[in-house]
């Protein structure tokens, strides 16, 4: 991630990815969609997504997020699918 700032979509689906794992997520500044599908994200990552601007899209199915943490994450972005 470090290396490749200029990504607009991620896709770590089915892959064994932590909280851990997604720390440079953050640094993603032209990020748009992200899939984290079948994941052990936690609400910790979801946080860490909050400053990224072009961010439009994030799939959390099958994730360790709680229903509390994405409805706030929902607040904070209203047009987000």
């Amino acid at each position: 991630i470090q290396n490749s700032p200029e990504l607009a979509e991620l896709d770590v689906s089915n892959c064994d990815v932590t909280d851990e794992g997604c720390i440079d997520i953050k640094l993603l500044n032209r990020l748009e969609k992200l899939w984290l599908t079948n994941t052990s994200v936690t609400d910790h990552t979801l946080m860490k997504l909050n400053d990224l601007p072009k961010l439009s899209f994030v799939d959390i199915v099958g994730t360790k997020v709680t229903q509390d943490a994405w409805r706030a994450f929902l607040k904070k972005h209203p047009s987000m699918r």
